[in-house]
């Protein structure tokens, strides 16, 4: 029984070190928490994107590579790329989309090359897609479209705003959707 209570504690312990303190330091670096995009709002997020073959399709923190795997999956021809800046999130994609055509980034996408960009996604708080605005605008090619998911950026304006009928609370209830 008690290698039973210690095998516990060990589990409980690596869970705290693995996930739980790098989401703690994260946020007093001032760094944006792992949330992932909520399940009944990725449908409508892969079709305010309007992928088409040939598209590249990038998510910006892509987390658990969830939107991208399936925008990907619902339509062939596209390419998928997930910048994600914390280790944790970065393996779990790489698990998630392995044998898609979806290549998974650790770098920070206030840094990353977005001239390729067709489409981006991303679900981020609003102060993160403030500092990324400008990136957004300086990289990007006109006629990239943007979703985001329940936030929206300071300034641009949104071409559409999506109420998602499937989320009655809770996360995941509107998209904006822009066009550069």
């Amino acid at each position: 029984m008690t290698v039973l209570y210690a095998t516990l504690l060990i589990i409980l312990c690596l869970i705290l070190v693995v996930i739980i303190i790098p989401q703690i330091i994260r946020s007093l670096a001032g760094q944006p928490p792992f949330v992932r995009t909520h399940k009944r709002a990725v449908s409508g997020i892969v079709e305010a994107l309007r992928l088409k073959p040939n598209d590249v399709l990038y998510d910006l923190g892509c987390g658990n590579g969830r939107v991208l795997k399936a925008a990907i999956k619902g339509n062939p021809g596209v390419k998928g790329v997930g910048i994600e800046y914390n280790w944790f999130p970065v393996a779990l994609a790489k698990l998630n989309v392995h044998n898609l055509p979806i290549q998974i980034r650790h770098e920070s996408f206030f840094d990353c090359d977005l001239s390729d960009a067709k489409h981006i996604y991303c679900y981020l708080l609003p102060s993160t897609l403030e500092k990324l605005e400008p990136h957004l605008r300086a990289s990007c090619k006109p006629g990239t479209r943007i979703v985001t998911c329940d936030f929206h950026f300071p300034t641009l304006i949104p071409i559409q705003e999506i109420v998602l009928s499937t989320a009655k609370k809770g996360p995941g209830k509107k998209l904006f959707v822009y066009l550069l």
